[in-house]
């Protein structure tokens, strides 16, 4: 029981944590993003990533970028819900509609408030350009924080509910699908790099800021069948001692 105190304290302190420096990083960089839109980072590190990715390795990228079209996320999460509302898990099922609709909210809340330009409509000419029209703006990339949301989610649910560690292999998968969202939009010209950042940093914040929320609520939120297994151990050990 006293272990299980300590296992929560522990995470909701590395919770916090998490949520203040990703907190801290996003604003950052979303203040100087707002000061200089063409940032000199961003420039360099597209040079050096088409100096390394061959014109035809692009297409690895697509699929992962597909998978974070908000059509598909969509669907995936219609999918997600309804799975985790018909076998009763509502307390994650309100956790997912917490971090992925309302972390889509903030990215567009954050795009219109910034208003920077995308990539293909400050250089015409892209040779890995897709073609698509820009729709809206660029910072932070909504692509990536949405791809972040759904792994984060992910893991989060397998690691609490068996109770143990992600294998590295599966968790390995989650995150290069993450990372080849961020590349793919830099390839296609979509998004800059410190976009790519900014939609990391921001994802995860919301997230590590839901997570620390749900430890405040874990009498009624994902951790409450911890909790619950708690008060029934205090229940069992008091009686005991009355007896005793």
């Amino acid at each position: 029981m006293e272990n299980k105190h300590k296992d929560l304290n522990s995470k909701k302190t590395n919770y916090k944590n998490h949520t203040i420096g990703y907190l801290l990083t996003a604003i950052i960089l979303t203040f100087l993003v707002v000061l200089m839109q063409e940032l000199r980072i961003d420039h360099y590190v597209e040079r050096i990533i088409f100096s390394l990715i061959r014109e035809g390795a692009a297409v690895v990228t697509q699929f992962p970028v597909m998978m974070a079209d908000t059509e598909v996320i969509i669907v995936l999460s219609i999918g997600i819900m309804t799975v985790l509302l018909k076998i009763g898990w509502k307390n994650w099922a309100y956790l997912y509609f917490r971090l992925m609709f309302f972390g889509c909210l903030l990215a567009y809340l954050l795009k219109e408030l910034i208003a920077r330009p995308r990539p293909n409509e400050l250089i015409s000419v892209n040779l890995w350009q897709l073609g698509s029209e820009s729709i809206s703006q660029s910072f932070p990339s909504g692509h990536v924080m949405k791809i972040t949301f759904l792994i984060v989610f992910l893991v989060l649910l397998y690691t609490v509910e068996r109770k143990g560690k992600l294998p590295m292999g599966i968790l390995g998968i989650g995150g290069v699908m993450v990372l080849l969202v961020g590349i793919g939009q830099i390839l296609n010209g979509r998004h800059f790099f410190t976009d790519v950042i900014g939609g990391y940093t921001w994802a995860l914040a919301w997230s590590y800021g839901n997570l620390y929320v749900e430890i405040l609520r874990k009498d009624k939120g994902i951790f409450a069948s911890r909790a619950a297994d708690e008060a029934l151990m205090e229940e069992i050990y008091d009686g005991k001692k009355y007896c005793a």
